[in-house]
């Protein structure tokens, strides 16, 4: 059920992705923000949230699309801060029909071994039981 589930989740969102985008999905730095919206990114929020059910929550929920995606904070790479991060908010619209916000970064060419991709991590409220990103998830907010 997952499986068809997250393929159905894909193809939905690719077809959102093919999509002109609106004003309002650039509320914070126009012309950064689209990384949020990303087929790339959500695709494997999903995947990681799946994961995470199979092995830890064992609620049985999956993450069915995303809304009102957008981005909060931009951290630009420079001297100092040698790492891009995005970080963006939206709604998990889950299995159950209920809607979760989520908060996720994104943080740029720091995927394995920190040459290839970048890393994104995500929590959704409610459902972190190890606090691993604070109380209400806080650190991604």
């Amino acid at each position: 059920m997952k499986k068809s589930a997250s393929t159905l989740l894909a193809l939905c969102l690719t077809a959102i992705c093919l999509q002109p985008a609106r004003a309002a999905d650039y509320i914070v730095a126009p012309t950064t923000a689209s990384i949020c919206n990303e087929h790339r990114v959500l695709s494997r929020i999903v995947s990681r949230f799946d994961y995470a059910d199979d092995n830890l929550l064992h609620t049985g929920l999956a993450i069915a699309d995303f809304s009102a995606i957008q981005q909060t904070r931009y951290e630009p790479r420079t001297e100092k801060n040698l790492v891009e991060r995005h970080y963006c908010r939206a709604y998990a619209n889950m299995t159950d029909n209920r809607s979760r916000p989520i908060w996720f970064l994104i943080e740029g060419d720091m995927g394995y071994a920190g040459i290839i991709g970048d890393n994104v991590e995500f929590c959704v409220a409610g459902l972190d039981p190890l606090r691993v990103y604070g109380a209400d998830c806080k650190s991604l907010q």
